[in-house]
């Protein structure tokens, strides 16, 4: 990990096995913070999965409990090429806003694997903030299993832009936006995938729109 947020050039990592997080902490000399992993500016990082799991580790709500944080300019590709396919992104607890993806300026695509059993105040599968730099696309995978104690269980996009062309959110759980949480001033296109079996203890239990 530490070679490849070192890397001036796209980096392809796949795990030969589960990458858990010691007593809820990642830590290396590079591309951590706080605990979580951290991708900074100009790092192109794509991580299959390959069947396996990168879990973080958490079984109650933590400051910067998320596993991955992006920052301005940074790129993360996450996709599972193994026969199963069913690597996840897991083991994220926040008390704050996102739990497995905390995406400030950055740019998230997801073509396999699962963000799963994540849990946060909002945003429990992926947070997304700041309106004129942050993406996040998905073409394949999974968003499932993501618990919000407020809104958006799946997804909460709190400005920027989504574009869902495949894939799969379903079985999230939150107050509002269970599946995807759109706050004002979103740009966003679905053009395929499915948003399915998520539960809103208010309204949207797929997507809901704020105005």
């Amino acid at each position: 990990w530490v070679y490849a947020v070192d890397q001036s050039q796209p980096v392809t990592i796949t795990l030969l096995d589960d990458w858990v997080a010691p007593n809820g902490k990642f830590e290396y000399s590079k591309g951590t913070d706080s605990g979580r992993l951290h991708i900074s500016g100009g790092d192109d990082i794509t991580i299959d999965l390959n069947g396996n799991d990168i879990n973080r580790n958490l079984s109650t709500a933590t400051s910067n409990g998320q596993v991955f944080r992006l920052a301005s300019g940074a790129k993360l590709t996450i996709t599972d090429n193994s026969d199963s396919g069913d690597g996840k992104i897991t083991g994220g607890y926040n008390s704050g806003d996102g739990g497995a993806f905390y995406i400030d300026y950055g740019k998230l695509y997801i073509s396999g694997g699962e963000i799963s059993g994540n849990k946060a105040s909002k945003g429990a599968g992926i947070y997304g903030t700041n309106e004129d730099d942050t993406y996040v696309y998905i073409n394949g995978g999974k968003v499932t299993g993501n618990t919000a104690s407020g809104n958006g269980g799946g997804i909460y996009m709190n400005n920027g832009y989504l574009y869902v062309e495949g894939g799969e959110i379903t079985g999230n759980k939150a107050q509002n936006g269970a599946g995807v949480y759109w706050a004002s001033d979103n740009k966003g296109y679905f053009t395929g995938g499915k948003i399915y079996s998520n539960s809103a203890r208010d309204n949207g239990a797929g997507l809901y729109v704020a105005n």
